[in-house]
Parts: structure tokens; C-alpha cells; sequence
């Protein structure tokens, strides 16, 4: 995602100028390029900026990739946020939300959750953001879960998270606007053989990468975070994920104490960053680490010093 410091600045025939905020930018396939969220109407005065990338053709002459570059017009003193309102309902389901994610301006899935106990409204809805316009929610085939929601690109979503039925983490993915059929993450059971396996972190960067963390128990014991918890994490890019490993380092800084993952960020070209706390053997402190990927590859967690 990029900052909104980020700024374009356009001169009018008239020599007036306009200025606009970068809002995201984001990396497309040409063989995938989603036009209709690129060059499609939103109900504000926006900016796109298209250019190649990725890896050049010397068959064809071509980039096999574009770098799109999303902005919206500051109108000056006004410019804010909306006035709230409804943008769907299920009937029953809980008031809540659990995941926010936009794919470009305009374009946004919200997750929210339904009512356990209850079959028709078990597990988690989403309901999407098309050109600034809210449709109807729709529920996710994850039955009774917990899950939290990001989109690399509109009507391309992800979710990861923990079926309450199973007490496994699950992941689906929206191809199109409809999602695909729930999926264990491979190689997650062989690290718990058989145990608890959760989810306590996702995220997607442009580019279509994402990345999720969480734990894992040895069987028969219980599923909170403690000495018997065992942090793991994974990639995924293009609808393939790739093997759950134990999250690398973590065991030269806690030697063998509790660890907790909190936060997970991802940007452009796959890169993510993993971030939590460990309890420290030295003075049973709690300290902060992080461990940074790139499409797959991880590196060791590291203490942040302060």
C-alpha cells in the first residue's frame, strides 16, 4: 500500500491545478489485467497512472506486467470521510466486523461474522464494495469460523482463519466474486500432527501475494498460547499455498517460553513482515521481534533492541 503523502499534481488547460492522493498501487498479469477496475466509473473524481513491469518478453517486445497507480482528487477543505451508512444485513447475524480490506478505491470487502449455534447463520459473511456501490452479503463456505479477509485485487479475496467446528486454520479464496471451497493449509498438520492448528494473522500485499501466521499444538493439548504453542508461517501467491514451516529463529530468542504473533503486513512484489513478542529467558521480560519474507522465504525473528 502506498502513503498517503504520496501526491500528483495535475495542470489544467486553464493553468489551474489538481491536485490528487496516491490511494494504492498495485501490480497486474496483462493476461489479467482487471479493466473494469482500472478504467471502470467511481463516484469521485480519481487518477490512474499505467506503466509496464515485471518480466520482459524478447519474443514479443512486451512487459508481461503493468504497474497500475490509483489516486483520488483532494476537493480542499471538505474532503473526509462519508457520512456512515448501511451497506447490507443478514438477518440475525452478529453486529460486528472482522476484517476490512479495499483493493483499489471504491472497491472493498468487508468481513463480518454470523451466529454460532446456529446453521443458517454459522460462520462468516462478507458483503463488497463494486465501483461504490454495496451488494448483498454473501456467506463464506467456511462453517462455523473465524476468519479475516484481504483482496489483492477486486473480486479477488482471500481468507484465512480457524474453523471453531474442527479447531483447524482453513483458507479460502473469492476467484471472480465466488469463493472456492475451504482448504487445510498444506503442511500445517504435519508440523501439529494432528493437534490444534490456528490462524492468528493474514495479509495480502499488491502483487497477489499473502501471508499468514499463527500456531500450532502437539496433540492433546490445549489450544491457548503458552509453552506448548508453537508459532508457524506461510506464503501464498496466484491461489496456491505454499507449506506451513515453524516460524524460523523464534527458538533462539524464547528457548522454549511462550511466543505471541500479533501483527502481519504485506506490500508490493511479496514482500511481508511477521511482528509479536517473546518472554525473554533474561529477566522473563516481554520483548518485541520481527521476521521479514519475500515471496516465500523467510528470514530468522529478531529481537527489536529499545
Amino acid at each position: 500500500m502506498c502513503s498517503s503523502d504520496l501526491k500528483i499534481f495535475v495542470r489544467r488547460r486553464d493553468g489551474s491545478v489538481a491536485e490528487f492522493v496516491v490511494t494504492s498501487l498495485a501490480h497486474y498479469l496483462k493476461s489479467r489485467f482487471p479493466a473494469q477496475a482500472v478504467y471502470g466509473p467511481v463516484p469521485y473524481s480519481a487518477i490512474r497512472l499505467i506503466t509496464c513491469s515485471g518480466v520482459f518478453d524478447y519474443q514479443t517486445g512486451h512487459y508481461l506486467s503493468n504497474v497500475v497507480v490509483f489516486g483520488r482528487q483532494v476537493v480542499g477543505p471538505k474532503q473526509g470521510w462519508s457520512p456512515a451508512r448501511a451497506v447490507g444485513a443478514v438477518a440475525g447475524a452478529h453486529p460486528a466486523t472482522n476484517s476490512l480490506a479495499c483493493a483499489s478505491p471504491g472497491n472493498c470487502t468487508l468481513g463480518f461474522p454470523g451466529r454460532t449455534g446456529d446453521p443458517q447463520l454459522a460462520g462468516e459473511f462478507t458483503v463488497s464494495e463494486v465501483h461504490g456501490r454495496w451488494r448483498t452479503p454473501r456467506p463464506v463456505p467456511v462453517p462455523d469460523s473465524r476468519l479475516s479477509v484481504d483482496c489483492p485485487a477486486p473480486g479477488d479475496c482471500v481468507a484465512a482463519g480457524t474453523s471453531i467446528a474442527t479447531t483447524q486454520a482453513v483458507v479460502a479464496r473469492e476467484v471472480h466474486g465466488s469463493w472456492t471451497k475451504p482448504q487445510p493449509i498444506p503442511g500445517l498438520a504435519a508440523l501439529g500432527q494432528g493437534g490444534h492448528t490456528e490462524v492468528s494473522a493474514f495479509a495480502c500485499g499488491a502483487g497477489g501475494w499473502c501471508a499468514a501466521a499463527g500456531y500450532y499444538w502437539p496433540p492433546g493439548k490445549p489450544a491457548w498460547v503458552g509453552h506448548d504453542s508453537q508459532p508457524f508461517v506461510v506464503s501464498e501467491h496466484g491461489g496456491t499455498w505454499q507449506a506451513a514451516r515453524r516460524l524460523p529463529g523464534h527458538a533462539a530468542l524464547n528457548r522454549g517460553r511462550a511466543v505471541w504473533i500479533t501483527a502481519l503486513s504485506c506490500v508490493q512484489h511479496g514482500y511481508c513482515t511477521v511482528a509479536g513478542s517473546y518472554r525473554s529467558p533474561a529477566g522473563n521480560r516481554i520483548q518485541p521481534f520481527a521476521v521479514n519474507g519475500r515471496q516465500g522465504t523467510w528470514g530468522d525473528a529478531t529481537a527489536i533492541a529499545g
